[in-house]
């Protein structure tokens, strides 16, 4: 969501920025310094451009649409990454720590574990029915003896109060306990089956979540340079065209590259923060207080 709110930024800062090439190349060729090639470049770029912020203003509204279902509201505007933001390795930085935790930690992997200890008891359970069973019984009565004694004047109560022991010896029931202790066998091996698979995703979370992580804080950095050689390439290239040494085309190119620079720094964020809130939920540690962390990381 906040990544699709950027790109409606950056796609409206870069049409702006090719509204006003476009405009340039025009002047350009009416007093005869640049071709008509000039300017029919920088036109099909702007279509371009323009084509692609219909598309991301779209995919942007289909993501407010799907935030509203969840929440039940319009979202407000949203933060986007506050600057100085340092991207840093998990820590411990130790791939074999997170799959450790992860085998034993995650909520899947623990609700998995209880799911198979449960079908265990069901099992004992069932075998149970082949046991006797010793109840111990007890009830108590009131008795209102009406009838003769009323016309006497007087009225017969008595109460009665029993207790015992029940003992029940089953014999056969038809293999009724037997086919019980088979199903609950079934179900047992199914709930250790689910637990297996519920560790080996955990597994291949925490791997993912932990490479994803380090990969992440890399690309940002180098994204980061990319950013500002990008620049420096469009600021010479924009130069080159006021000496005569470089085309209309080639100032359109290098300021396509700059945007494409800036969005892809902004993946790199955006992955590096969710990357990191996957490899703790991937661990079973992902709390509020990880996401008021995520928080306060975006400016407002």
């Amino acid at each position: 969501m906040l990544l699709a709110q950027f790109n409606v930024e950056l796609a409206d800062s870069q049409t702006k920025a090719v509204v006003e090439s476009l405009a340039q190349a025009k002047r350009n060729f009416d007093v005869g310094v640049a071709t008509i090639t000039d300017t029919n470049e920088a036109q099909a770029k702007y279509d371009q451009i323009v084509a692609q912020e219909i598309a991301t203003k779209n995919d942007y509204d289909n993501k407010v649409t799907a935030l509203r279902a969840i929440i039940g509201r319009f979202p407000k505007e949203l933060k986007p990454v506050g600057p100085g933001l340092i991207p840093v390795p998990p820590n411990p930085d130790n791939l074999q720590y997170w799959v450790e935790r992860s085998r034993t930690d995650n909520l899947n992997v623990r609700v998995a574990d209880k799911n198979f200890e449960i079908a265990t008891l069901q099992i004992d359970r069932a075998k149970a029915g082949h046991y006797p069973t010793l109840d111990l019984v007890a009830s108590y009565g009131y008795i209102n003896s009406a009838g003769a004694s009323i016309s006497l004047g007087f009225s017969n109560y008595s109460t009665q109060g029993i207790i015992g022991v029940n003992l029940a010896v089953p014999i056969y029931q038809g293999g009724f306990v037997n086919s019980k202790v088979r199903e609950a066998i079934a179900l047992q091996d199914n709930a250790r089956q689910n637990v297996e698979v519920a560790r080996r995703a955990a597994l291949f979370n925490a791997q993912t979540g932990f490479t994803g992580v380090n990969s992440a804080a890399a690309s940002v950095k180098a994204n980061e340079q990319a950013v500002s050689s990008a620049q420096v390439a469009y600021e010479s290239n924009r130069l080159g065209q006021e000496v005569g040494v470089r085309t209309n085309l080639d100032v359109l190119n290098t300021q396509q590259n700059v945007f494409q620079a800036r969005r892809d720094l902004a993946q790199a964020y955006f992955n590096y923060l969710i990357g990191v809130l996957r490899l703790k939920s991937a661990i079973g540690t992902l709390s509020e207080q990880d996401l008021e962390e995520v928080n306060r990381r975006l400016q407002g």
